[in-house]
C-alpha cells in the first residue's frame, strides 16, 4: 500500500526548501537532457530507473521547478496524460527499447539538432546548473523510495493528470500544475 501522506510530506519539505530560495529566473532545458541526467545520476547511485519510472520522475521534477518559481519550468516539452501516468513522448521513445528494465547510463547519444541528415554521435555532458542538479537529485532520491507503479498511482490521484485525461489533447498544462501547487499549499 502506498503511503500517500508520507510522499506528500516529503514533497512539502522539498517545497519549503525551494520556497526559501530567491525567485530568480532559472534555465530551461529540454526534457531529454533532463532525462539523460536523471538516468546517469540514478546509475551512479545504484538506483534502478525504468522508462515508466523515469516519466513520473520527470513529472515531479517539473512540479518541483514550478514550486521553486511558478514562471520557470524545468523543460518546455509537453507532458501528456497517458493511461499509466504522465509521459513526455520524446523521452519515452528514446528509452522504450529498454522496456521495464533499468535504463543504462547515457555515455553518448545521437545529436539531431542540426537536422536528421547532419546527425552525429556526441558524448553526453549535462547542461544543468549545479543548483538545478541538486533539485533534480532531491526528486530522484525521493522517488527512489517508490516503485514505478506506486508513482503511477500517486499521479493518478493528482488533478493535473486527472484533468488532462478528460481533455481532448491529454496535455498536462503548466497552468494545471501551478493550480495544483497552489491548492496543495492551502491544504498544509
Amino acid at each position: 500500500m502506498i503511503n500517500m501522506n508520507k510522499f506528500v510530506d516529503v514533497l512539502r519539505r522539498l517545497w519549503y526548501d525551494i520556497k526559501t530560495h530567491n525567485n530568480k529566473v532559472i534555465n530551461m532545458y529540454s526534457a531529454i537532457d533532463v532525462a539523460r541526467y536523471v538516468v546517469n545520476y540514478a546509475n551512479c547511485h545504484d538506483m534502478m530507473v525504468s522508462n515508466l519510472k523515469l516519466q513520473k520522475i520527470l513529472y515531479f521534477i517539473q512540479l518541483n521547478f514550478l514550486m521553486r518559481n511558478p514562471n520557470s519550468p524545468c523543460f518546455s516539452d509537453d507532458i501528456e496524460a497517458w493511461p499509466f501516468g504522465p509521459v513526455i513522448p520524446e523521452v519515452y521513445h528514446e528509452f522504450k527499447r529498454y522496456g521495464s528494465l533499468s535504463i543504462p547510463p547515457v555515455i553518448e547519444y545521437y545529436d539531431t539538432s542540426n537536422g536528421i541528415w547532419n546527425t552525429k554521435k556526441v558524448p553526453y555532458k549535462t547542461k544543468m546548473t549545479l543548483e538545478d542538479q541538486e533539485l533534480v537529485n532531491d526528486v530522484v532520491i525521493t522517488c527512489e523510495e517508490y516503485s514505478a507503479s506506486d508513482l503511477v498511482a500517486i499521479t493518478h490521484h493528482q488533478s493535473p493528470w486527472i484533468k488532462a485525461r478528460k481533455s481532448y489533447n491529454h496535455i498536462i498544462s503548466i497552468e494545471s500544475m501551478q493550480e495544483f501547487i497552489v491548492s496543495s499549499s492551502h491544504k498544509q
